[in-house]
């Protein structure tokens, strides 16, 4: 049940609201004033599936009878339908709500009934139709809706959860069964959940769409808990991650909508990792803390909220992070960051606008007993020079911008969703393996391979999106397979129900036939919702490729027999050519990366087993990176670790959760030849080994850069870090929360060791003093580059949002000293054509100090011409940008300044390529007085504005797709820096100039500044050139 790849890729405008495209930095009322819906969910039915309106009771002989008009009650027969589904040994796992209103007085449940199923309703889904079906409370006020006890590895997709300000909550997370993981939920909505609770004795509960962490009865955690695409409108709270229960970690809430709520998150007592958010009008503050909590934020925006990101007051130490965030129009005098505990909090590419008075937007709340470590990185404010508040007791560590600019907060509004509103539909080709023609038995003795395969093969064939359905099963029975299941081929999925839907192994157990399921070449092929169990030496799902190929997974669970598989193969990708695509959803699998390094692979929740990277025959042309992990061996040797990279590769880590480990983190050099430096970057929440013999980091002659932070070490002894070899290394801790103890370093004279804004936890706390030689800031700013390319990556596989200019604002690169007189400094990734000193000048595209104030950095480019000589080739800057498709538009932006010379004849051209062709153009001149922007309109050169020099300018440039053609057109915007910031209203936004003439084949794949001649007396600074697919202006 996840999006298909190509979909993905190619409707990613369903995700974004159409927003104003006039004002830069201002939100208007439709804005504000904006309300999405989840989608509308079709299905197929399938055989394990119980229809709570048509299905046949088994207790009674009929119908089960719930009402999809909302006449009558429907509780008894949704009731009745969860009993039968939570039944251990019964094989119906699904509950199916069709479209349609249900009544709902009394509170739903889901636990286990029956005696050997004493662990409560495992695996079992409930699921709807998106907003077509509605549950609505029409029961006793301050009751939950749902309770769910004891029920893990639980699915709630489609449904449309409606509390009438009567209910307290549509879903209550409280067990003392068992732990609950692996959690669900999908294409939700959440309204009007405002009444308190009383359904504990002696205590109100807080309204909220979700509350997880209760304490009743002596409860267990929720954690691993997967919140997609939902929506929360006027609701107290959002949700509540771990109101009294201590250790509801890994919350993961993305691809959220949070509207008028009094907070959309409650973070009581949970750890969270919040993705792809987007909050409006939230009468608290969009995002709530406790100080002893560890919470990542990133790519988030929120409009018209009373405050943003809130961090309760205490004496706690833990990382928080916040990252990629558009945050505007707070109302909120008191702050829009507001942080009380120690830290370390880091702010990375946080963009602040419309503030409702001159206070610093962050502020330190802290206790002066309790110093706090900030840590701030291309943090914008455009109309206040002062955003820190640093309150009593605060040391701010300032990191600059590196080569990447963060993408949320390049976008031309904060008002963007990421909530999906549309979905692809079910498959009407459903494959059963259990159905004719292919009758695998399904009884865990019967060799099933061949009725499978049949299954597949005929998926294959039909190329129409079928999906081989392996339905859950009595008593607990798999699918027995003997040999090798071959997928690949294209436009199918192999999908199951869950962790009941099952297939364990009884072929080879070792060599090149000991391998469950091999996936060569796969085209948009997925494999979802099922376990599989096979011994440790057994590779549960291969995939190769010798060419272009992408697929999915998405709820794959690769364990043992009888057990977790930690230190198994699981899943291995192995040989993926350029142009293959991985994308793994949730992920519960040991996971090896094997000479990949061409393809791009995207992990979101990853967790269960550990991960390995290696290969030295291919180059890291690719991409490899998880957003959310949490895993590790389960072996305490030497030669079993959480993570290892091997053969100097790369890999970068978001948000890393382990506890209860071993040997953590090895990096090594391995096979790897040449001198291209690797790149290991890794945030986290939490980091704990078992014993003091373990090693945290161990660094074997590994060349390049190893930063690992911000994060929690929560050892009682010092990180072990032991580094061995010749090879260059940077090794950071920096922003990290140490347990009881400094590290204790093993490393040699090739290892340079970077330290800054660290916390040692023991009692008393104390602040290290920061390790930072000459070029450390630099190497923490490319660290957080990795962490912006994994951003990038994310915004680009699941939305299509992808800003194809590298290098975009020059801020990493060496700054010419004297422009005039030295050529060369050019900006990497760059091309510069025709650089030349003569007379008396220099022709140069050229790194300077001094910014554009419409951005955060200190550096730009300088467009230069000073030589007075026709002789030469006019001067070029260009880059050939990341290709896209013909179809895809984009948004083209950059700033510039055209400075005064002495008989100053400013003319400049800047182009935006598809292909061959000019698919954008304008023309930039400049006399010695002003300056002008002219274009193309309607086959006529027209100028459409004057410009003022020494004045910052932002242009930008609405593009059609190349494949338009004759219809296409350019939408241009232009502001002005001004006295007071950013001009709110666009100089020129009244028309189009023109596209291409004629329909092309490219998508667009470089951009030009070139002079029309040599010699024309030219200075221009350059900033923060971006051009972005998948733009809200685009729609």
């Amino acid at each position: 049940m996840n999006l298909p790849l190509e979909f993905r890729q190619a409707v990613r405008r369903g995700l974004l609201i159409a927003v104003s495209a006039v004002a830069l930095f201002t939100s208007d009322e439709s804005a504000l004033a904006q309300s999405v819906d989840i989608p509308i969910l079709t299905w197929t039915q399938r055989s394990d599936w119980i229809n709570v309106v048509s299905s046949i009771n088994p207790a009674t002989g009929l119908p089960y009878g719930a009402d999809p008009t909302g006449a009558a009650d429907s509780t008894v027969a949704i009731q009745a339908a969860l009993t039968e589904a939570a039944r251990g040994y019964n094989s119906d796992r699904t509950v199916y709500l069709p479209a349609g209103t249900y009544k709902i007085s009394n509170t739903l449940n889901w636990q286990g009934t029956n005696t050997p199923w004493t662990y409560g309703a495992s695996s079992v889904t409930l699921v709807g139709c998106g907003r077509n079906t509605v549950l609505r409370w029409y029961g006793t006020s301050g009751l939950p809706m749902f309770w769910t006890k004891g029920a893990t590895r639980t699915r709630y997709i489609g449904l449309a959860w409606d509390g009438r300000g009567i209910a307290s909550c549509a879903y209550e997370a409280s067990s003392s069964i068992s732990y609950e993981g692996r959690i669900l939920h999908q294409n939700e909505s959440f309204r009007n959940f405002t009444v308190p609770g009383t359904y504990v004795t002696g205590e109100t509960i807080p309204a909220a769409g979700i509350v997880g962490g209760l304490s009743i009865e002596n409860n267990t955690p929720d954690a691993e808990v997967m919140i997609w695409n939902c929506l929360f409108q006027n609701c107290t709270n959002g949700l509540i991650v771990g109101y009294e229960e201590y250790n509801n970690y890994q919350w993961e809430i993305r691809d959220c909508e949070f509207e008028t709520c009094g907070t959309g998150i409650l973070c009581n007592d949970g750890k969270t990792i919040i993705l792809n958010d987007h909050f409006q009008g939230s009468t608290v503050t969009d995002i709530s803390t406790g100080a002893g909590l560890d919470q990542t934020v990133k790519r988030c925006t929120s409009v018209g909220s009373k405050a943003f990101f809130t961090v309760g007051f205490g004496g706690s130490d833990t990382p928080q992070m916040v990252e990629d965030c558009w945050v505007d129009s707070w109302t909120g005098t008191g702050g829009a960051i507001v942080i009380g505990s120690r830290g370390p909090v880091c702010l990375t590419d946080v963009k602040l606008t419309n503030p409702p008075n001159t206070n610093p937007p962050i502020v330190c709340n802290n206790s002066p007993s309790c110093p706090l470590e900030l840590v701030v990185s291309n943090v914008y404010c455009p109309t206040i020079t002062n955003l820190i508040n640093p309150g009593p007791a605060s040391t701010t560590t300032t990191i600059p911008l590196g080569s990447r600019l963060g993408d949320i907060t390049s976008l031309s509004s904060p008002s963007i969703t990421f909530l999906q509103t549309t979905w692809p539909a079910d498959s009407t080709h459903i494959l059963d393996v259990t159905k004719a023609p292919y009758n695998a038995a399904g009884n865990g003795t019967t060799d099933d391979s061949a009725a499978i395969q049949h299954a597949i093969n005929d998926a294959k064939t039909a190329n129409n999106g079928s999906i081989v359905y392996l339905p859950s099963l009595t008593n607990y029975n798999t699918f027995l397979v003997k040999s090798t299941l071959a997928a690949g081929g294209s436009n199918y999925t192999i999908q199951g129900s869950g962790l009941n839907s099952g297939v364990t192994w009884g072929g080879a157990t070792s060599g090149s036939g000991a391998v469950v399921i091999n996936n060569a070449n796969p085209q948009n092929v997925a494999l979802e919702q099922f376990v599989i169990h096979a011994p440790a030496t057994v590779t549960e799902v291969l995939e190769t490729s010798t060419g272009a190929s992408n697929a999915t997974y998405d709820g794959l669970y690769c364990y043992g027999i009888g057990a977790y598989n930690q230190d198994g193969l699981g899943l291995v990708l192995s040989n993926l050519a350029a142009g293959s695509q991985v994308y793994a959803d949730h992920l519960d699998s040991p996971l090896t990366v094997s000479d990949s390094g061409p393809a791009e692979i995207l992990c979101n929740f990853a967790l269960q087993g550990r991960l390995i990277v290696n290969g030295a025959t291919h180059p890291k042309t690719g991409f490899f990176g998880i957003l959310d992990f949490q895993g590790g061996t389960a072996t305490n040797d030497s030669s079993h670790w959480d993570v290892e990279v091997d053969d100097n590769q790369d890999l970068v880590i978001g948000h890393y959760y382990e506890e209860q480990g071993y040997n953590h983190l090895q990096v090594n050099r391995g096979a790897a030849t040449g001198t291209t430096p690797g790149r290991v970057t890794i945030e986290g929440v939490k980091q704990n080994f078992e014993t003091t013999g373990n090693t945290g980091i161990q660094i074997n002659n590994y060349l390049g850069r190893v930063m690992y932070g911000p994060t929690a070490f929560v050892n009682s002894f010092g990180l072990p870090v032991t580094q061995t070899g010749t090879n260059a290394v940077d090794l950071i801790l920096a922003f990290d929360t140490l347990g009881g103890a400094a590290p204790a370093l093993s490393i040699t004279s090739a290892c340079r060791l970077i330290e800054t804004a660290d916390i040692i936890s023991s009692s008393p706390v104390t602040y290290p003093t920061p390790i930072m030689p000459t070029g450390a800031a630099a190497s923490i700013a490319a660290g957080l580059d990795h962490q912006r390319q994994l951003g990038w990556e994310d915004l680009k596989m699941r939305y299509g949002i992808e800003n194809t200019v590298t290098n975009p604002s020059a801020e990493a690169d060496a700054v010419n000293p004297s422009p005039n007189s030295i050529i060369g400094y050019n900006p990497a990734g760059w091309t510069v054509s025709n650089s030349v000193l003569t007379g008396g000048g220099a022709r140069n595209a050229t790194v300077v100090n001094g910014a554009s104030p419409f951005g955060a950095g200190a550096q730009s480019i300088l467009y230069l011409d000073t030589t007075g000589s026709t002789l030469g080739s006019r001067l070029q800057l260009s880059q050939n940008t990341a290709a896209l498709a013909s179809g895809e538009g984009a948004v083209m932006t950059f700033d510039f300044q055209l400075n005064p010379l002495t008989s100053l004849n400013d003319d400049v051209w800047f182009r935006v390529f598809a292909g061959a062709s000019t698919s954008m153009s304008v023309h930039l001149t400049a006399n010695s007085t002003n300056g002008a922007l002219s274009a193309v309109v309607g086959g006529i050169t027209k100028s459409l504005t004057t410009l003022s020099l020494s004045k910052w300018y932002r242009l930008r440039a609405v593009i059609q797709p190349p494949n338009s053609g004759g219809s296409a057109h350019v939408q241009l915007y232009l502001y002005q820096w001004t006295s007071s910031g950013p001009s709110s209203v666009a100089l020129y936004n009244s028309g189009v100039i023109d596209g291409m003439s004629a329909p092309g084949s490219s998508g667009f794949t470089s951009v030009l500044f070139n002079l029309v001649g040599p010699g024309e007396n030219t200075s221009i600074n350059l900033d923060n050139l971006t051009l972005v697919a998948g733009d809200p202006l685009l729609d």
